[in-house]
């Protein structure tokens, strides 16, 4: 099977505000019982083994490698670590991903890796991985920028990446992912148009203390994602290469704190929103 470098088409006008920090941090925690799947407020200490669901469904996350938590979260401690791909904490799904879900999760002081892997969907090794999302490096006027891969079922891979924004030190920032399914046009080998199932997502980027969700950038896929048992896997903080060269092995390199799954739900504008505001 190829692999496929392709320009994503977007859903809708590119629009990008700077991201400006504010220092004051938001005194707003999700509480679960939301419909969210998993809550992990990530406020454990000492040797970690397990991050509790704080959402009330008992979907704990597993800590693999060696993590640590640290006083100093967006909502009481978080955890740092992220220094390798094997530092990670992940949960089996049990499905596929459904065609509409969000992720979000707290972010402060990424690596300077060339890739920084902040979250994947699916294998974190040689296996399908539907999605990843990665920051980059800062270049030299200290501007990186963000990017999700995805792979297809007919083993294609895209990648989309934002503009280059600012990612200022010792700033927490909220990251959402907000996925899904659209119909895509495609033209088979002989050249007939054909519909499949692909995906739309949207990613924002928030630093705390911000009123509105600040949305990032987004995309459409070509294809429809890949698909089996090894996609049923979340993981936060790393992940070793996949399949294709696209994706890269690396791990987060800074703190992470409030990880929220929704799992066959869209969140609003509005309930973005509120999520930061006390």
């Amino acid at each position: 099977m190829k692999t496929v470098r392709s320009t994503p088409r977007f859903l809708f006008p590119f629009l990008l505000a700077a991201i400006v920090p504010v220092t004051a941090l938001p005194a707003f925690a999700y509480t679960g019982g939301e419909g969210m799947t998993l809550l992990w407020k990530c406020d454990e200490t000492g040797a970690l083994a397990q991050v509790a669901d704080a959402s009330g469904n008992g979907n704990a996350g597993t800590v693999n490698g060696t993590l640590a938590g640290t006083a100093d979260g967006v909502s009481g401690g978080a955890f740092t670590g992220f220094t390798s791909a094997a530092n990670t904490v992940s949960f089996e799904t049990g499905q596929e991903w459904p065609a509409r879900f969000t992720l979000q999760l707290w972010l402060r002081n990424p690596g300077n890796a060339a890739a920084n892997v902040i979250a994947v969907g699916g294998a974190t090794k040689n296996a399908n991985r539907p999605w990843q999302l990665q920051v980059s490096a800062p270049d030299a006027a200290g501007n990186r920028t963000l990017a999700l891969v995805y792979q297809s079922w007919i083993g294609t891979t895209q990648t989309f990446t934002s503009e280059p924004f600012k990612w200022e030190r010792d700033t927490w920032y909220q990251l959402t992912l907000a996925w899904s399914s659209t119909q895509v046009r495609y033209k088979d080998k002989d050249g007939k148009e054909k519909v499949e199932t692909g995906v739309g997502f949207k990613i924002y980027l928030t630093p705390a203390g911000a009123e509105e969700a600040n949305f990032l950038f987004g995309g459409t896929t070509a294809r429809a994602r890949c698909g089996g048992k090894a996609t049923q896997l979340f993981t936060v903080g790393g992940a070793g290469r996949g399949y294709y060269k696209e994706q890269v092995a690396g791990s987060f390199g800074g703190d992470i704190d409030e990880v929220v799954l929704w799992l066959g739900k869209i969140l609003t504008d509005a309930q973005l929103n509120a999520g930061l505001k006390p």
